[in-house]
């Protein structure tokens, strides 16, 4: 079934959800982001977003547990609060996809799944996305969504993808129409001027000259790794109180640092800047895919794009793939 709101119904909606629950969205700021709406006004549908929605899953320095005179506190995840995550591009829904699978590989994640299943997605299509960077036609667009808006000329038109998505369109039957509308394939699609011709990189891994060509202008800052909607890896610090107890929290890391495989006697596995730049490109495209049948890639560009040096991995690689062939 396909719904239709006007701007202005979308409006009252927007402000109403927010009246009954946390609603997180694009803002426009000093540096766009997801942030907590307080009214319908502050949402920018059309903004590409710097930072991502993950830190509403992956919290950065997470509370897991406190340690104090030989006794353990967990903490109570009951306390997580609902909320609404509106504004979401496809490369945005995708992560959150990926997500599910890393984090529930082997043992499930208690307190990602917590946060995960208290959390109503809302997704927003806009065929063109205005920026040269994105390439997330060329990677698996796999999503799960509450609802979906795809923004027309003065109206949205409003796919549901959940039971819950259609409670929501129920409470709010005032505002929503029902539509004729047969959504299509190409209604989905998004215009990217960057491709990326194939993410199967294991034939250049090794011993392409490409790769020095690339690493030489990175900075090894871990920009890509902070703003990237997939990368997942983290690490647990043990963290003392005044009054004794030890809290043991949860930080993202990011692959691009020197310290990220340092290990006790201080070794580093990837001491060269060479090795961990190729590492979390392999990564994304490859050893993700070999192990779960997906890219971890959603192509969303952020990575090229607030590069401080416009790193340009996905041109390069397809350079790269027509020397091998030759």
């Amino acid at each position: 079934m396909v719904y239709a709101i006007s701007f202005e119904n979308y409006n009252k909606f927007l402000d109403s959800l927010i009246q009954k629950t946390d609603v997180f969205a694009p803002v426009k700021g000093k540096v766009s982001s997801f942030e907590k709406l307080k009214s319908a006004e502050e949402f920018n549908a059309d903004v590409l977003t710097e930072y991502t929605a993950k830190n509403n899953f992956l919290k950065q320095g997470e509370l897991i547990l406190t340690h104090k005179e030989g006794e353990v506190v967990e903490p109570d995840l009951s306390k997580i609060k609902e909320k609404i995550l509106l504004g979401l591009r496809m490369c945005d829904l995708a992560s959150i996809k990926k997500h599910d699978i890393a984090m529930n590989n082997k043992y499930a994640d208690p307190y990602y799944n917590e946060r995960r299943k208290k959390v109503t997605l809302f997704g927003y299509h806009q065929k063109q996305c205005g920026d040269e960077y994105c390439f997330c036609q060329s990677v698996d667009l796999e999503v799960e969504y509450d609802l979906f808006f795809y923004k027309r000329a003065d109206h949205y038109l409003v796919e549901v993808g959940s039971d819950k998505g259609k409670t929501i369109i129920k409470d709010n039957q005032d505002l929503f129409e029902e539509s004729d509308y047969k959504m299509t394939k190409e209604d989905k699609e998004i215009d990217n001027q960057l491709k990326l011709d194939s993410h199967d990189i294991d034939d250049i891994y090794t011993n392409n000259r490409g790769w020095s060509a690339l690493v030489k202008d990175c900075l090894a800052c871990g920009q890509c790794n902070a703003l990237c909607p997939t990368c997942f890896c983290f690490e647990f610090r043990d963290v003392p109180k005044q009054d004794g107890s030890v809290e043991k929290k949860r930080f993202l890391s990011e692959c691009q640092l020197e310290c990220f495989s340092r290990v006790a006697g201080d070794h580093i596995f990837r001491k060269a800047q060479i090795d961990r730049f190729k590492h979390r490109i392999y990564h994304q495209l490859q050893y993700f895919k070999d192990k779960f049948g997906k890219t971890l890639c959603t192509g969303c560009g952020r990575c090229i794009r607030h590069c401080p040096t416009k790193i340009d991995f996905v041109t390069k690689i397809n350079e790269m793939k027509k020397e091998a062939k030759k």
